[in-house]
């Protein structure tokens, strides 16, 4: 499994990344990982990592590969477009 540290890091792309090889990935509840991980699907997110750990141990890597090919660029390009601000002028 990937363990995911950081608390402020934007989107993650190493989530990505490590899901796409069917590598679970334990974080922590924070932008990033909350926008890409499920619960108990593809990882685990939660303030206590080592519980995630555990968790992320029991799941199927050929799983967590299938959802992950969701993530796509177009998909990716998607969500960027959606958070897009109309600049006023």
């Amino acid at each position: 499994m990937f363990v995911f540290t950081s608390r402020s890091d934007t989107f993650g792309v190493v989530i990505i990344e490590s899901l796409a090889v069917g590598t679970p990935v334990a974080a922590y509840p924070v932008p990033g990982p909350v926008d890409i991980l499920e619960n108990g699907i593809t990882g685990h997110m939660s303030e206590d990592l080592a519980a995630s750990i555990d968790v992320c141990l029991g799941l199927p890597r050929d799983r967590v590969e299938q959802v992950s090919l969701k993530w796509t660029w177009s998909q990716c390009w998607e969500i960027f477009k959606k958070n897009l601000v109309k600049a006023s002028i």
